[in-house]
């Protein structure tokens, strides 16, 4: 075998422990059955109630940070029924605020259902960490 068939070779193996490495130890390791048993449970109504302050960026197509931001919510329940209202501001001096009403319902075994304003969306909390 030349030194071309090896390097392939040795370009093959690397590509192939790196995808294992990724596989074995990295974040597609994790699987949901690994935090089943965990506490606390998440529940929208708990996490996400009262004052919530936040800071972030925004990426912009090439990777780099275009914007950054604070936000001010403060969100509260009444049973499966809640509002959040949001305040947004912004690097550039801009504002924005927004407010969700949000109705939780069991829809079958392990789906929930959403709506907010005027949209409705489906969320799996199966055991796999998917969007339906």
């Amino acid at each position: 075998m030349d030194a071309l068939g090896y390097m392939l070779i040795g370009a093959l193996a690397m590509l192939a422990l790196a995808w294992l490495g990724q596989r074995l130890a990295g974040f597609d390791a994790q699987r949901p059955q690994d935090y089943a048993a965990g506490a606390p449970q998440f529940d929208l109504r708990e996490h996400l109630d009262g004052p919530i302050r936040c800071e972030g960026v925004i990426y912009g197509p090439l990777g780099r940070v275009v914007s950054r931001f604070t936000g001010d919510f403060e969100a509260h329940w009444q049973g499966n029924r809640g509002v959040m209202r949001e305040h947004f501001e912004y690097d550039s001096g801009h504002s924005q605020d927004r407010e969700w009403r949000t109705w939780l319902g069991r829809v079958m075994a392990g789906r929930w259902a959403r709506r907010h304003g005027c949209a409705i969306a489906s969320a799996c909390r199966k055991r796999r960490a998917a969007m339906c």
